[in-house]
């Protein structure tokens, strides 16, 4: 009997390698493509954020934020709650994401980066998991450095901000009653609504 338990987990951590792998492959590829085009179309080659600095602003509609959003506390993977009405009066983003999602992983080194030049007294950022697989997951936030608090799905969460695919991005504004929603975002997103 425990051999095949044991089979059973190491074919489950060769698949969560395997998965992780690829989308780390998948973001190689896709960097490298990003910086390569330009040098192949004879232009020089310039940064994603100077590359989308003189595009047309691509802010997404001010939506309407239901009060009772702020009476939601929600718990931790690490066994944590956060109270949503302590976070009023500062930006809070949530992050959708699974660590199956290759668009997910490209977006991390984003809001590491935006972690770290926003005081949380200012930007709280709230990672909204959506996975099968927690160990995986847990080895992603910590190999690439996602030091903000991680929360499972849910069917409120889900349905309150109509999530479709991944990563979803939601930036509530600080008067607390307006929110943006975004999918992919890059540092421009957050230089026009950072306020």
């Amino acid at each position: 009997m425990h051999a095949v338990s044991d089979d059973v987990c190491r074919i489950r951590s060769l698949r969560r390698q395997r998965r992780i792998r690829l989308g780390r492959q998948w973001i190689s590829s896709y960097l490298s493509v990003l910086f390569l085009l330009p040098a192949i179309a004879g232009a020089q080659p310039t940064s994603h954020r100077e590359s989308m600095r003189d595009e047309p602003e691509r802010t997404a509609p001010l939506r309407t934020l239901d009060e009772s959003f702020w009476d939601l506390t929600l718990r931790t993977t690490e066994g944590g709650e956060i109270a949503l009405r302590d976070l009023r009066g500062r930006y809070v983003l949530l992050n959708f994401w699974g660590e199956w999602c290759p668009p997910c992983l490209t977006e991390i080194p984003v809001l590491v980066r935006l972690r770290y030049t926003q005081p949380d007294e200012r930007l709280f950022i709230i990672g909204i998991l959506r996975t099968d697989e927690p160990d995986a997951a847990r080895q992603v936030v910590e190999e690439m450095g996602m030091s903000w608090p991680q929360v499972m799905m849910t069917k409120t969460l889900r349905d309150r901000f109509r999530i479709i695919g991944y990563p979803t991005n939601i930036l509530i504004l600080p008067g607390g009653d307006r929110y943006l929603k975004a999918y992919m975002v890059s540092e421009v997103f957050f230089d026009r609504n950072l306020k």
